[in-house]
């Protein structure tokens, strides 16, 4: 009798699991469409943080000091659910600051890619939607965090004519050739080739302090 019951058991919970992966994966699908990427922030950003990237990635809010790290969990529902938030978080300036102020978001993901970086496990879709969700957030974010400010380039600021513009031209044309280039990868959603990446580059600075009505609808 206990035997039938824990098939019973088993069965369901594959059956929870195939459809929350089906529910995530045509979330996925839908956060490709650009009027509905900010609809899928404002309405659930929150919950796929707290309720798949958060336990999925092996982060904790509050360790234990007794407990050792976990390990990411690169399962089929985590890698839907950061493949959605690598398309919305390609949605301009307000989508940007909505996911880097968004609680447990940034420092989940930095906490899976460290341990995909230890494992030497960085060759899946997950690993790859971390890095690009990473990159996404960082675009401007010298320019958009809180106390921006601070970070102002003083070239910046001279005079029309000076050596500024050339040397902005310059810089310009990094790592992603050139600004045209790199324009459209963050208009697209799109990452350069993977292996122009590596997950243990990560900007801390990424990390602001949350604010109350952030995630929120």
């Amino acid at each position: 009798m206990d035997g039938m019951r824990d098939k019973e058991k088993d069965r369901m919970e594959e059956e929870e699991e195939e459809e929350e992966e089906e529910e995530n994966g045509t979330l996925w699908n839908l956060s490709s469409y650009e009027p509905l990427k900010m609809v899928i922030i404002n309405h659930g950003l929150q919950t796929m943080t707290n309720e798949v990237i958060i336990p999925h990635s092996g982060w904790e809010h509050e360790p234990n000091e007794d407990s050792k790290p976990r390990d990411a969990e690169w399962t089929t529902v985590f890698k839907n659910t950061s493949g959605c938030l690598r398309n919305v978080s390609s949605d301009g300036a307000e989508a940007r600051r909505r996911l880097r102020e968004c609680e447990g978001l940034v420092d989940a993901l930095l906490h899976a890619l460290q341990s995909a970086v230890g494992k030497k496990d960085m060759d899946n879709k997950s690993v790859e939607n971390c890095v690009c969700i990473m990159r996404n957030l960082s675009y401007h974010v010298h320019k958009e965090v809180p106390g921006a400010e601070k970070f102002q380039d003083p070239s910046a600021l001279q005079a029309p004519g000076s050596a500024g513009p050339q040397r902005k031209k310059k810089d310009d044309a990094g790592c992603f050739g050139g600004k045209k280039a790199k324009e459209e990868w963050f208009n697209q959603g799109e990452c350069p080739p993977f292996n122009s990446f590596h997950p243990s580059f990560i900007l801390p600075s990424l990390i602001s302090p949350p604010h109350p009505q952030s995630c929120r609808a």
